[in-house]
């Protein structure tokens, strides 16, 4: 309703007008039940050649990334962590048997260590941000959520786990020697490279 009633006052008050290029309309919102601010933005372009072009952007941060008291699920998202970690200080010491060369001539090893480290990369940014913030933020208190230190991290915490799973996908090509369907796809795509860029690189 405050919304509504601010944009209607900046057309009544003549802050529109056909001079107008763009209109920005920001608030916030609360969701008790859900336990959910939600960020909006909604813009509205005007071009010199006329008509209107509105696109909207959202960002949603949830109690319980934000106050470790509201987290849900909490306990495995540590194990989870606790078990990168580990993960990672066994291939640390397959390292320092094998010696840097021996271990790095298995490119998988590289991937294997970059996944991981993103992961528990993320999860501490993830975790560094579950205390000292007041949530819900108070109402007028001209947030800026792009600013916003839970908002940011909950991006790239998101970024981190987009790029482990990338790199865990890439994992598969593991098991293609050792099933016959998928050996015979990993050659034809190998023999076809070269013609799968360019039509890429010309698309």
């Amino acid at each position: 309703w405050e919304a509504e009633q601010t944009v209607n006052k900046a057309i009544d008050g003549g802050w529109m007008d056909l001079s107008t290029r763009a209109v920005f309309v920001t608030f916030q919102a609360y969701h008790p039940s859900m336990d959910v601010v939600s960020y909006v933005r909604f813009t509205i372009e005007f071009p010199p050649a006329g008509g209107a072009i509105p696109w909207v952007v959202t960002a949603n941060v949830e109690g319980g990334d934000v106050d470790i008291r509201r987290s849900r699920g909490l306990a495995w998202q540590i194990a989870a962590m606790a078990g990168a970690v580990a993960y990672t200080l066994w291939e640390g010491s397959q390292l320092r048997a094998k010696g840097f060369r021996d271990y790095f001539d298995e490119q998988y090893h590289v991937q294997d260590l970059l996944s991981y480290f993103l992961y528990i990369s993320g999860f501490i940014i993830r975790l560094s941000i579950m205390h000292g913030n007041d949530f819900p933020p108070l109402p007028g208190s001209g947030l800026d959520f792009d600013l916003w230190t839970p908002v940011w991290a909950m991006r790239q915490w998101r970024v981190c786990l987009a790029l482990t799973c990338l790199l865990a996908y890439g994992r598969v090509l593991r098991l293609m020697p050792a099933i016959p369907m998928l050996s015979r796809l990993y050659l034809v795509l190998n023999r076809a490279f070269d013609l799968i860029v360019s039509v890429l690189v010309v698309l």
